[in-house]
């Protein structure tokens, strides 16, 4: 369970995307990288011929390749956890603030005061393992906030309902 950030009185929680979500596209990474080093190797072994193919310059291609794959490979695994790192929300008493950004930071602060629905959608994967993305709109604004893919979606919605629940009618659904 998250814990909020400074006292009961002002909640504010930060929010990351499901750690699922991260696994999971690490694993496809993975797999996308696996595939790519057997296809090379196997267009490397057929395009050779067996006669011309001398060990020291096929050990050469094959490493100069594997360089390569591996490469990309690390690029893409630290750019999907520096993503996953970089991206977050903030969810306090009277906003909601979606930070992006690791070297330059984007924030975008939307005001719950006048919402009018907090809608959750959670695949059956979602549902599963506990992230879904949570939707609110505010008519009076005309904006519609998602926090894609969190963990523990419907105790985030409970907390935005409960920030401003006195003040405004509020219509909670639950899609799939």
């Amino acid at each position: 369970m998250q814990q909020p950030i400074g006292n009961k009185k002002s909640e504010i929680y930060r929010v990351r995307r499901s750690r699922t979500i991260l696994v999971g596209r690490l694993i496809v990474t993975q797999g996308i990288i696996i595939f790519f080093h057997i296809l090379v190797r196997t267009i490397l072994t057929l395009s050779i011929p067996s006669e011309q193919a001398n060990v020291e310059m096929l050990f050469s291609i094959n490493m100069v390749f594997i360089i390569i794959i591996q490469s990309a490979n690390l690029y893409l695994v630290l750019r999907i956890i520096m993503r996953w790192l970089s991206e977050y929300y903030i969810i306090a008493k009277d906003e909601i603030i979606i930070k992006k950004g690791f070297f330059k930071i984007n924030k975008h602060a939307f005001a719950i005061e006048k919402v009018e629905s907090v809608n959750i959608s959670q695949s059956i994967f979602g549902k599963v393992f506990n992230f879904g993305t949570i939707t609110i709109f505010n008519p009076a604004l005309n904006q519609t906030v998602h926090l894609r893919n969190i963990t523990n979606p419907h105790f985030y919605a409970n907390k935005i309902k409960a920030n401003f629940e006195k003040s405004t009618p509020l219509v909670m659904q639950n899609r799939m």
